[in-house]
């Protein structure tokens, strides 16, 4: 998953995945790529770093943001390249 939102987020898909796109990859789609590696990467922390400490406001104001953009992703005017990019999320 990882790959596949870095490849979305810095706009470098493998030709072989590229030329199925028509035109450039929709900037909301980028901008979830983006926001999903660093969800993950907050993620692994919470879930492995024994030191990191989070206080409930912190984690509920993660909470939100993260709502807040999905329902913006939900809503982005390219409802193929969206499930594009989720299908390369869990078949890349």
């Amino acid at each position: 998953m990882l790959a596949a939102c870095e490849a979305f987020a810095g706009g470098t898909l493998p030709k072989s995945i590229a030329t199925t796109i028509p035109g450039q990859i929709n900037p909301e789609i980028r901008r979830m790529a983006r926001l999903f590696r660093e969800l993950q990467q907050k993620r692994h922390a919470a879930d492995y770093n024994l030191a990191a400490r989070f206080t409930r406001t912190e984690v509920l104001s993660a909470l939100a943001f993260t709502q807040t953009n999905i329902a913006s992703f939900e809503s982005c005017p390219d409802p193929l390249g969206r499930k594009f990019f989720l299908s390369c999320l869990l078949t890349w």
